[in-house]
């Protein structure tokens, strides 16, 4: 079984501004003996969770779906996990794109963008009898363009996860990401 860092070459992509894992998380001590072709993720010390994740398929989520098959081992994960991070090439240009997530239906606060300080953004899957993934909406767009709006699908059925992200209008996404600034 591979441990590996989740660095940007081992993400999916997301255009050019985003990159995704998606895996199952276990607590520690409670983690499958065997990973089949799953990667897991080097946890910092002191960390309750153990996650694998599966390997990068290597197409660019707004163009492709991708369809992941869970290992018999992972049957017994506590939960998903969609990891999302920050791509890009951010050293050379100096502009870091501006990333905020929204759901229909969230409470207060409607809107999440990654903390100041990381680049990483954890999401839990609920496991399938314990509901659906609800659609993520990001907003997406770089200080003096206007926005790109997406919809991140997933669904999670038997053994399967279907991961979509799909281009959509302004009109489309959680009243006030449109706005928000």
């Amino acid at each position: 079984m591979t441990v590996a860092a989740v660095a940007s070459e081992h993400v999916e992509r997301v255009g050019n501004f985003l990159g995704l894992r998606v895996g199952f998380r276990f607590l520690k001590g409670v983690e499958p003996k065997n990973g089949e072709s799953m990667l897991r993720h080097k946890s910092p010390k002191g960390s309750k969770w153990v996650k694998f994740y599966f390997p990068k398929t290597g197409v660019d989520l707004v163009e492709d779906g991708v369809v992941y098959k869970r290992p018999l081992s992972m049957k017994d994960a506590l939960c998903g996990e969609l990891l999302l991070k920050t791509v890009g090439n951010y050293e050379e240009t100096h502009i870091k794109p501006r990333v905020v997530f929204a759901r229909f239906g969230a409470k207060e606060p409607p809107f999440f963008e990654f903390n100041e300080g990381s680049s990483y953004l954890p999401l839990w899957i609920n496991r399938p009898e314990e509901g659906e993934f609800n659609t993520l909406y990001i907003r997406h767009n770089l200080k003096g363009e206007d926005p790109e709006y997406f919809a991140l699908m997933l669904s999670w059925v038997g053994d399967t996860i279907t991961l979509n992200i799909d281009p959509v209008g302004a009109e489309e996404v959680p009243p006030g990401l449109a706005e928000w600034r």
